[in-house]
């Protein structure tokens, strides 16, 4: 039986899908320019929330590209998490 909890929960699971799917645009270019602190930004607001909405392929990989940033991993390294960081994204346009 659902309740107005389930209701709610559901509903911002939706708008965090939504949300976080508008966020790929901005990772893509944050990759493509090598703008680290853009996509440690972007990373450090999905580490956390995504877990809590049931994602958490996608807070791993947010985390780990911040937790590199942050301890002056090299460009390619970044990168590639980038890369990861982008495919987790991704997935959750099955999940619409």
């Amino acid at each position: 039986m659902m309740t107005d909890i389930d209701d709610r929960m559901r509903s911002l699971r939706t708008k965090f899908i939504a949300q976080t799917l508008d966020s790929i645009t901005s990772v893509e270019k944050s990759v493509a320019s090598r703008d680290w602190p853009s996509l440690v930004a972007t990373a450090h607001s999905l580490a956390g929330r995504a877990g809590m909405f049931g994602f958490p392929g996608l807070g791993d990989a947010a985390r780990t590209a911040e937790e590199a940033i942050g301890d002056g991993a090299t460009d390619d390294v970044i990168e590639r998490l980038g890369f990861e960081f982008l495919a987790q994204l991704r997935t959750l346009r099955h999940d619409l």
